[in-house]
């Protein structure tokens, strides 16, 4: 979801990703890579392969339909929880906001936050860590 996919769209892409994985599981190799790397890999190409579908499909707009107005309420409690957010992001210190920013929303690789930054990839992952764990108890 972070990549731009729906919430519809990401669980159908985690079912292909599973059922993908089930069917190739006997063409794993340990040697080669993790579980975690292996899987991580067939789920990102899955969804490089809908991207590229998606670009070349031509979008029928007599099929479309508009999408349903949000309710005024819905309105009002997005702009609250997006204000509340807004605050408790920058109410976290600036190592931390800068990290979470730039990985949350610029989608950035913490590897290339840490260069950018001059500091270790573990400065950057304990201050990811410390910035959730702060967010999470400000939005609880």
């Amino acid at each position: 979801m972070r990549r731009g996919s729906s919430a519809s769209q990401a669980d159908d892409l985690a079912q292909d990703v599973l059922l993908t994985i089930w069917r190739r599981a006997g063409r794993y190799d340990r040697s080669r890579a993790s579980a975690a790397t292996w899987i991580f890999t067939i789920a990102r190409n899955k969804h490089v392969d809908r991207i590229r579908k998606a670009s070349r499909d031509p979008v029928d707009p007599r099929a479309a339909e508009p999408a349903p107005a949000p309710l005024l309420d819905d309105q009002v409690f997005a702009r609250q929880d997006a204000t509340f957010l807004r605050k408790a992001v920058l109410a976290l210190p600036d190592d931390q906001r800068v990290i979470l920013l730039g990985t949350f929303f610029e989608f950035r690789t913490q590897a290339d936050l840490a260069q950018d930054l001059g500091v270790p990839l573990g400065t950057v992952k304990s201050r990811t860590r410390l910035g959730l764990k702060k967010l999470r108890a400000a939005l609880s």
